[in-house]
This record gives C-alpha cells, sequence and structure tokens, in this order.
C-alpha cells in the first residue's frame, strides 16, 4: 500500500498537481508557508556538495497579502538565526535587470552590525548555483553561502513582484 501511495505522489508530482518543494526540508513551521528552502555547501566542478545547515524563507499570508516573512538558517535539529519580519524589523527588496535575458533580485534584514542579504539570479545569463546568502559587517563580505535549489527561490521572488507584496505588505521597508 505504501508503494501505491509513493507511486501516486510521484506521478502527481510530475504531472504538475502537487509542487515538488512541497517535499522540500524546511526550517518553516506547519502554518506557514514555504517560500524557500535550500541547502547549502559549496559547488565542485559540476556538482553540489551539500552540508547539513539549511535557508529557509517562510512566511503566512492572508488576503493575498504577506503578513508575516521569516528567515531562517540552522539544521533540522536546531535553529541557528532567525528574522522575523514585521515583529524583528523589515526586510529590504531589491531587483535590478543584470542583461537582456537576466535579473538579479535580493532581499535583505540587518540585525545589530550584520546585514544579511539572500540573492538570486533568473535568467539565461545566470549561475547554475544562483542563490547565494551574503553577511556584511558594516559593508565588508565577511561570508558567502551558496544554496542548491534556485527553483523555490525563483518562485518567492515571482510571489513577490508579481502579487504586488512590496508594496502591500508590512513585511517590506518602503
Amino acid at each position: 500500500m505504501t508503494l501505491i501511495r509513493n507511486t501516486c505522489l510521484i506521478c502527481l508530482v510530475f504531472a504538475g498537481l502537487i509542487p515538488s518543494y512541497a517535499f522540500a526540508e524546511t526550517l518553516c513551521k506547519p502554518s506557514e508557508m514555504l517560500y524557500f528552502s535550500a541547502y547549502t555547501g559549496k559547488p565542485v566542478g559540476d556538482s553540489f556538495v551539500r552540508n547539513n545547515k539549511l535557508i529557509s524563507l517562510c512566511g503566512i499570508v492572508e488576503k493575498g497579502v504577506m503578513q508575516t516573512l521569516s528567515y531562517r538558517f540552522g539544521t533540522l535539529a536546531k535553529v541557528e538565526l532567525e528574522f522575523n519580519a514585521p515583529k524583528d524589523g523589515n526586510f529590504t527588496y531589491f531587483a535590478e535587470r543584470n542583461s537582456p535575458r537576466g535579473v538579479d533580485y535580493a532581499v535583505s534584514f540587518l540585525r545589530g552590525d550584520f546585514k544579511y542579504q539572500l540573492n538570486s539570479c533568473l535568467g539565461m545569463t545566470c549561475n547554475q548555483y544562483s542563490v547565494e546568502l551574503i553577511v556584511y559587517r558594516k559593508d565588508k563580505v565577511i561570508a558567502t553561502i551558496v544554496g542548491d535549489n534556485a527553483d523555490l527561490i525563483d518562485n518567492f521572488f515571482g510571489e513577490i513582484v508579481h502579487e504586488g507584496n512590496v508594496e502591500k505588505s508590512k513585511v517590506f521597508k518602503q
């Protein structure tokens, strides 16, 4: 029976009736919508070597408007860093065309002297691993962390842009 159920779920995913990210490992809470979740690691040649750390963006939407957006970093066993907007402050959103066939997107937040910026590039001019977290301390880059799931972050930025959440939501700084 389990084999039949799993086969049916796989068929629904491939048919596009259930998004593949519904099965992603995430630091989101059950009541939150998963916008993005990726393991961090390093590109090595044509492959990606994961570590056990995840980056997740999760939110709550009511009446079509994003009410909360949460950034979490850590392992499935322990969240090491969490930022919840608008409670802890706001996210800043950025988009810029980098070529006729590509757009750079970023969301960032401040915590003390540190700025955490999640970047993605959408389009044909982007790298294979086009999701990265850059950590700044007083405008100096102190860490760059690469994520392995560009498809999900594309969905997240699409949700922000197409649903007008930057203008409507209290999650983003105007």
